[in-house]
């Protein structure tokens, strides 16, 4: 095994257990036991844990954006739905693969951000930064709907973004406390249905 499979076995067992767990309550042996490495691997690769989640966020945010580029891009896919459905498309694959695990997950960002936010500036530097590259790609995404159509003239898709962005992590939020789908199919019907419209 080299050191970039270790490396990288470290960081996928990590953002298992952080969504399984939170942060706080998941150990270092936790980690080490569930990627199968020994003990010195983990220091080899990161000097703290803290370290190892910012790392870990990234790889996470990285994971997420190519995800939502694979649901948005039209050509070369075949997909020629209108922009808004999909869009709609990939937060519906989101609420199914959630609904899969029991609702007991839900975006390690947003998780690590509520957890640490107010401990780990640097936790909170890069759940910032990164969740702002959703935000823009959102936001692009509801301009191109906008040129199209799909969207009503004169609305602010940098705001809309924002509170489509907000509205999806409280769903989460109330989908994980209630272990059910239910937030996010309201979640879904409301913004696509009701607010994201070209009247």
């Amino acid at each position: 095994m080299t050191p970039r499979d270790t490396k990288e076995l470290l960081l996928q067992a990590g953002m298992e257990l952080f969504l399984e767990r939170g942060y706080s309550a998941t150990g270092l042996q936790d980690i080490l036991e569930r990627a199968g490495v020994p003990k010195g691997s983990f220091y080899h690769h990161f000097g703290s844990k803290e370290e190892f989640g910012v790392e870990m966020l990234d790889l996470y945010a990285s994971q997420g954006i190519e995800m939502m580029e694979q649901h948005l891009a039209a050509q070369g896919n075949g997909d020629e739905r209108p922009v808004l459905g999909r869009l709609r498309g990939y937060y519906e694959a989101q609420a199914e693969a959630l609904a899969s695990c029991s609702c007991r997950k839900g975006c390690l960002m947003g998780s690590l951000g509520d957890e640490l936010a107010n401990v780990s500036e640097a936790i909170r530097d890069k759940v910032e930064s990164r969740s702002g590259r959703f935000l823009e790609r959102i936001a692009q995404a509801l301009r191109e709907a906008q040129e199209r159509g799909e969207l009503r003239p004169g609305a602010d898709t940098d705001r809309l973004a924002e509170f489509c962005n907000a509205s999806w992590h409280g769903a989460l939020h109330q989908m994980k406390i209630r272990r059910s789908p239910e937030p996010l199919q309201i979640f879904l019907t409301t913004v696509f249905d009701e607010l994201l419209t070209a009247a």
